[in-house]
């Protein structure tokens, strides 16, 4: 039974709406956790706050070991997605702050950042071209 994490007082807000709001928190080395809620829950932000990514003045985080988190994505980088307006209106992340998107919401603004997926996801495909057939004709 080693203690991994001890947290106290993590409280977080983005954009005036309560997202964090734990008093007290203890994960041990035998413990399963499972993450689950909504987009813009909180999820991505605890696990930032337990590792370590993401530092919140009031709260107090003790780690005891090293605690990596490992993202499921590439970091989003919403510089690159000039000119992608269209494509974030249609993933519903249009005018949402990087700062403060939820897991979620950086997941679906991905391709928008990534030229190469912005042009796989919104060019029409080509239509393929057979070759003749070749066919031969032999006497009767």
């Amino acid at each position: 039974m080693e203690l991994i994490v001890k947290a106290k007082d993590i409280f977080l807000e983005y954009a005036g709406r309560d997202i964090l709001d734990i008093e007290e928190l203890e994960i041990y080395s035998y413990d399963r956790i499972g993450l689950v809620g909504d987009n813009g829950a909180g999820k991505t932000s605890l696990l930032k706050i337990l590792s370590g990514n993401l530092t919140i003045a009031d709260a107090d985080v003790r780690r005891f070991g090293s605690i990596a988190l490992i993202g499921q994505l590439d970091e989003l980088d919403l510089d690159a997605a000039q000119g992608s307006g269209e494509m974030l209106s249609r993933l519903n992340v249009a005018g949402v702050a990087q700062e403060t998107m939820s897991g979620g919401e950086e997941t679906r603004a991905l391709p928008a950042c990534k030229r190469d997926l912005r042009r796989r996801a919104y060019e029409p495909p080509r239509p393929r071209r057979h070759p003749p057939s070749r066919r031969t004709t032999q006497g009767i």
